[in-house]
């Protein structure tokens, strides 16, 4: 994860965020993070690379991926709130990836309807018709 942001911190490639950063959403890093991360650990791993990039002069939104391959929509909406409290421009986005053949509708509905009440911008980053490996229909 850090690597990532080590990328975004080279001057060369701030230079192309800062030229251009009224059309960019800047994904810190996609899908990184283990099957299981603690929502402490998320929260302040996030912040700290939020402020790196803060500090360096990034102020375009930050797009922060779930944990376990995007899919762990839980570690996003038990910590957006302080992620983005945390942020000192508070333009963070929170991407999904929605790609569990098991899913069900109720899970996806509420993860939504969770994110509007509590005010978190949060977008389905990534979808398919079935599972990887082809493990059957996701029922949007």
């Amino acid at each position: 994860l850090y690597a990532c942001v080590d990328f975004w911190l080279r001057e060369d490639v701030l230079e192309v965020i800062k030229k251009y950063e009224g059309y960019i959403l800047l994904n810190i890093a996609n899908e990184a993070g283990g099957y299981v991360v603690p929502n402490d650990e998320f929260a302040e791993v996030y912040s700290d690379i939020v402020f790196r990039m803060r500090s360096a002069g990034i102020r375009v939104p930050l797009v922060i991926d779930a944990s376990n391959w995007g899919r762990n929509e839980e570690n996003l909406l038990a910590t957006a709130e302080q992620l983005i409290k945390n942020d000192p421009l508070h333009n963070l986005i929170f991407s999904w990836h929605i790609w569990d053949s098991g899913i069900s509708n109720e899970r996806i509905y509420d993860a939504l309807k969770r994110s509007i009440d509590s005010d978190i911008p949060f977008i389905i980053g990534e979808y398919a018709p079935m599972e990887v490996k082809c493990n059957c229909c996701i029922p949007y």
